[in-house]
């Protein structure tokens, strides 16, 4: 049974007002936030996310969580610049608590 409701269908839109599924549009996130999909895709994915509140939450944390992970690999290569002692000492006296 097809249905208007984003969340219950299995194919790609065919008629005017049927949406891709909940799903389809996860499958496509990547693509889309890259800025590769397609035109009539991204439109169908847009179409989606203006009905799709949990869609859209769903793409809010996807693109924070994509944005943290590149700002803790830019903070992983300034990490490479502090001095070994301090390293050492920090991981020792962590030890020295976790053995209370």
């Amino acid at each position: 049974m097809v249905t208007d409701s984003p969340d219950n269908r299995d194919s790609t839109p065919s008629e005017p007002g049927e949406y891709i599924t909940c799903r389809q549009l996860i499958d496509f996130l990547g693509d889309y936030v890259e800025g590769e999909l397609p035109p009539p895709d991204r439109h169908e994915l847009e179409r989606h996310l203006a009905v799709c509140p949990s869609c859209l939450a769903y793409l809010d944390s996807y693109v924070m969580t994509r944005q943290l992970g590149r700002a803790a690999l830019r903070d992983e290569a300034g990490a490479a610049q502090v001095p070994e002692e301090l390293v050492r000492r920090i991981l020792l006296a962590g030890r020295a608590a976790l053995a209370r």
